[in-house]
């Protein structure tokens, strides 16, 4: 059970890092939608085979971040981005940038 949670949590870190940045900026869309469609399939194979429930419970987990993950690229994609204090701004560090030598 504790393995079918892990995997059911794998997108977790992404979606709390679209709510922490406000953006889902360099993320692509087409893997979400991948996901989804993986998600769905396995959840209606486990359905329809009548394994236990915690194989469907747990792929029922995986769409609903899929899903949430999607509605944060509409919303946040209406939205210019927030910078948090987690973003680093390279271009105010105090660190000389060197020329290359020949």
């Amino acid at each position: 059970m504790v393995a079918l949670l892990c995997e059911a949590c794998l997108a977790l870190p992404q979606l709390l890092r679209n709510f922490r940045r406000r953006s889902t900026e360099g993320m692509s869309i087409k893997m979400v939608l991948m996901w989804l469609m993986g998600d769905v399939g396995k959840t209606l194979y486990f359905v329809i085979k009548r394994n236990p429930a915690q194989f469907w419970i747990c792929s029922s987990i995986q769409i609903t971040i899929d899903i949430l993950i999607l509605g944060q690229v509409y919303f946040y994609g209406k939205r210019q981005r927030i910078p948090t204090d987690t973003d680093t701004d390279l271009s105010s560090s105090p660190v000389k940038k060197r020329k290359p030598s020949l």
